[in-house]
């Protein structure tokens, strides 16, 4: 191992001391190296004679009252998080797109009910009718906007922490009202297609009579 590698090695290990605490310690193990090199050693050899460099951080550590296995029970800490977390979101995925699923059969089944034929025509209506909404749902978000900009000028008077409380429940609340705004937009484009067939339905209790 050469000079640097093992500075950069040991700087990594000993990331959890301050900067300034590395820095004075990098400059001690590197003039202790060159020591030895003025002594006719190589540095493979100047280096071996710290032996294990896991040790040495261990040591260095435990002289700055800093428990050695701290950076790995961490680090492994940290990994059990990601990894919980990366389970949970593949399980809120799945369920997502399992209720996704059935809500898109109903609605299917509905559309077959009402004798509407799968034709390209028909998709792109569906799809032209999406990008309608969407795009009313994008244009609502300016007036959303200027009100959320004038509620909080006007909360934002009152003492803190009372207007950061009044802040949130306002945004809360005009989140929730802009969603509400959407789902009436996107029912009121496709309320046609899942809704009951009223005539079929006449028919259907005509001929159970």
């Amino acid at each position: 191992m050469t000079k640097k590698k093992f500075l950069n090695e040991l700087e990594k290990k000993l990331s959890v001391l301050d900067d300034s605490e590395i820095q004075d310690i990098m400059n001690e193990y590197s003039d202790i190296i060159d020591e030895k090199l003025k002594h006719g050693k190589t540095e493979k050899e100047a280096i071996e004679d710290f032996g294990s460099l896991d040790d040495l951080a261990k040591e260095i550590l435990s002289a700055y009252k800093i428990n050695p296995n701290y950076k790995e029970g961490h680090k492994d800490e940290f990994e059990a998080s990601a990894k919980k977390l990366g389970e949970d979101f593949d399980e809120f995925i799945k369920k997502g797109a399992e209720k996704a699923s059935k809500a898109t059969k109903k609605v299917m089944e509905q559309v077959r009910e009402n004798d509407q034929e799968f034709t390209i025509e028909f998709v792109f209506e569906l799809l032209f009718k999406a990008i309608a909404a969407l795009l009313l749902c994008v244009v609502a978000t300016i007036p959303v906007t200027i009100i959320k900009e004038l509620g909080e000028s006007l909360l934002g008077m009152f003492v803190s922490p009372l207007s950061n409380i009044l802040i949130f429940l306002f945004e809360f609340v005009l989140g929730i009202l802009f969603l509400i705004f959407c789902g009436f937009i996107f029912v009121a484009m496709f309320k046609q297609y899942v809704t009951p067939n009223k005539k079929k339905e006449t028919k259907k209790e005509v001929k159970k009579i």
